[in-house]
Parts: C-alpha cells; structure tokens; sequence
C-alpha cells in the first residue's frame, strides 16, 4: 500500500486463509469507500497455502498485504492487523473475506456511532444476511441478527436461518453479543481495553473470539448494538454442523470452554453451564470418532 496521502475515518482489517473464491468479491464491495477515501484496508494472509490471488492488490492505493508464513490463528492474525492500521482511524472494522458490505453501509454506521447517543457503543453491526456465491445474490434467509445465549449456557445466531419475515418479532433493545463476521468497532473502546497490546484473547485459534471480545468489552463497561435498520451479507462456509471438519468442531468446543472457564464466576448458571459443556463434549467425541470409523471403513 502506498503511503496514504490522506486520513482514513474507518480501517478495514481483513483475515485470509485460501479466500481466493471470495476475497475478490468483499473487495469489490468495499471498492466505492476505498475510492473515497472512507476507508483503508488491511489484508492479513494467514499462511495461505497459496497467497498469489492477492497479487492483484498490491499496487493499489489504500491496500496494505501482509502475508504470513503460517496460520497462527484468527484472532491473532486479527492482531497482527490492528497493529498495522492508520493512527487516523476512529473505526475499525473487523470483516470476514465472506462477508459483504451494502451500498451506503459503513457511513451508516459511522454517522450512527457519531452520535452523542451512542458514545458508549463499543461494536454495531448490521444484520447479516445469507448469500450464495452460485446464485451470486443475496438469499431472503437471515445468517446472524448478533449472538444470542440459551439459559443453559449455548450461544448461537440470533435468527440464524430464519426468514427475513420473521423479523417482526426483533427488538434492537435485546443485549446481545456481536458476530464475528462483521464488528463495526470504536477505536477508543478498543485503545482502553487492551490485553498486553492485543485486542483480540490468542487462545482462541477460530471460533467464539467474538464471544469472548464482546463479553469483555462489556464486562469494561462498553454496549453493544444490532442495527436491524441496516444489513450486509455473509456466506458462511458451513450452515450446520455437519458441514464443519472434525477439527473444527474440536476448536469451537475448546473456545466454549474458555470462555466458561473465564466467566465461571459471573455465571449465575455455572452448575448447568458446566453440565451442558460435559454433555456437549461427550457428544462431539462419539461424533469425531464415529467420523473416523467412517473413513477407516
């Protein structure tokens, strides 16, 4: 990236590994902010097996590749990211290669986090909407409306499959957590809550940082907001479990784990809590070993 030749108000940090089937469509997204100089962005290569595809972008103005010899995580990489955004910046945003901006989003959310009322939001998003790359459009079927958590300890997409219909039942008042896929960040809750420099917990290697990054932020005393007014797209590599890789099932479930066991003593429900993680582990064990008789036969 060229030396900016002006001052971005939003830093676009974005983590790659083998995106090349959709990075170049999330670029061509954001390419109306970058040509107003909205926005700067920050391409994180998490050890590609083959970062190539990015070659097209490393003469453009506003974009900054950097490229990592191996993956060291999503939240890491994420890291790696925020530390070599512009100082300018009073937004960062944390988007997913898969996920799309709209026409007009990001000054949305900028104009929305401005305002006085909302001097204590620490991360806004929109709601996410499911898009098929082999359809290339978006579907009328919600992804995420933020996370949401059952009684017994399980979070998941709020409205997660359901109809965009379905929505008339949402209320922007629900404190819920922010996907990871789309985190419209203040770069001052950001600043004030480091963790030894970091903005992101680097145990977790892929799934659930989100959880943990909004809970501590609000555990700092910060809010979060869904913006059900507003939307941007996202196709998720996987819509059910069975869709997820063994390791990645055994990766979701060490992030549960780590956040029970840092929050185990805010938790008013920490007995079924830690009944619900034994039962779900005892699950996803028989599930990975039943896959590997599978193969073996």
């Amino acid at each position: 990236m060229d030396r900016l030749n002006y001052k971005p108000d939003i830093s676009v940090i974005i983590v790659t590994y083998n995106s090349n089937h959709v990075i170049h469509k999330c670029i061509d997204f954001l390419s109306d902010d970058l040509k107003n100089k909205i926005i700067e962005i920050v391409i994180i290569d998490n050890g590609s097996k083959d970062n190539q595809y990015l070659s097209k972008y490393d003469e453009r103005p506003g974009i900054l590749i950097h490229k990592l010899k191996r993956n060291i995580g999503f939240g890491a990489a994420n890291n790696v990211g925020y530390n070599k955004i512009s100082k300018n910046s009073k937004y960062v945003l944390f988007l997913n290669p898969d996920a799309f901006v709209t026409d007009g989003l990001l000054q949305n959310l900028y104009n929305f986090m401005e305002n006085e009322d909302s001097n204590n939001i620490a991360i806004c998003s929109p709601l996410l909407l499911r898009y098929s790359l082999e359809k290339n459009q978006p579907l009328e079927e919600l992804d995420s409306a933020g996370i949401n958590k059952k009684w017994y300890g399980r979070y998941y997409d709020y409205y997660g499959g359901k109809k965009i219909g379905d929505l008339k039942k949402f209320s922007d008042e629900k404190n819920l957590l922010i996907c990871g896929a789309f985190m419209f960040c203040r770069q001052k809750s950001l600043k004030e809550t480091l963790r030894d420099g970091k903005v992101w917990d680097e145990r977790f290697v892929i799934y659930k940082e989100d959880i943990d990054l909004s809970l501590y932020l609000i555990e700092k005393g910060w809010n979060l907001k869904v913006l059900s007014n507003f939307y941007a797209y996202h196709c998720r590599g996987w819509k059910k479990r069975s869709d997820m890789s063994s390791s990645s099932i055994k990766l979701s479930m060490k992030g549960e784990w780590l956040i029970h066991l840092k929050k185990f003593y805010q938790n008013h429900n920490q007995l079924v809590h830690l009944i619900y993680l034994i039962f779900k582990s005892l699950i996803v064990f028989t599930e990975i070993t039943f896959r590997k008789v599978l193969l073996k036969n």
